[in-house]
């Protein structure tokens, strides 16, 4: 025997070498302390609502010669004010939906955002036979109309409500959505995600043509 190998079985005689002894720390050793890793909070959702850019019906006097297609199409202005906003967008936006009118559909594409267009005609207007002037002034009496053929601002909170809440399930962390639709569901789509009361909307929310609003989806707070 090799005076190596003598002094290998003397040293596992004398219990010093054991592949399976356990480590035991020395008297008085605190033992090794591992910290959790937490893993990082996925980025928030954002929804940018999105009132559709100025369309030949908007103007004051719209040209005589056009059918309801072509008023319903953007002027060269309503078209600067898209691409406008197409730069103000997050990044990552996944779903674009957008009322099924000319209008917006033709302001949701001019966004370039990236995912195809969907039409939703849950972010229809209102309608009805009633002027939005009209509307917002019977609300400043504490009125909630439902004129002829038409809905009133609490069935359009019920329609924003179930859009957002759609959105909600399409959307993965990180992920945001645009919403193309008309003047009265944009404010009744900010005051849903803002919380503010359903009669306080038209004044609080109004946006102008080719206007945007964005809030982070599940608390209304504005993205940073």
């Amino acid at each position: 025997m090799t005076r190596a190998a003598l002094l290998l079985n003397l040293a596992v005689l004398a219990g010093l070498v054991g592949c399976d002894d356990p480590v035991t720390p020395a008297p008085g050793a605190s033992p090794e302390v591992v910290e959790a890793v937490t893993a990082p909070d996925p980025e928030p959702s954002q929804v940018c609502v999105v009132r559709h850019a100025e369309a030949f019906r908007n103007l004051a006097e719209p040209p005589a010669d056009l059918d309801a297609e072509g008023l319903d199409a953007l002027t060269e202005r309503g078209e600067e004010q898209a691409r406008a906003l197409a730069g103000r967008l997050p990044e990552n936006v996944t779903v674009v939906w957008a009322s099924p009118t000319g209008r917006t559909r033709e302001t949701a594409a001019l966004l370039e955002a990236g995912p195809e267009v969907v039409d939703r005609p849950e972010l229809r207007s209102l309608g009805g036979a009633m002027e939005w002037d009209e509307r917002r002034a019977a609300v400043a009496r504490g009125e909630d109309p439902r004129p002829e053929s038409g809905e009133s601002l609490a069935d359009g909170g019920e329609r924003a409500r179930a859009v957002l809440a759609g959105l909600q399930q399409a959307l993965d962390p990180g992920e945001n959505g645009v919403l193309v639709t008309h003047g009265d569901m944009a404010a009744l789509l900010i005051g849903e995600l803002r919380g503010t009361p359903l009669l306080a909307r038209p004044e609080r929310h109004a946006l102008a043509t080719g206007a945007m609003a964005c809030a982070v989806l599940g608390t209304g707070e504005d993205p940073e």
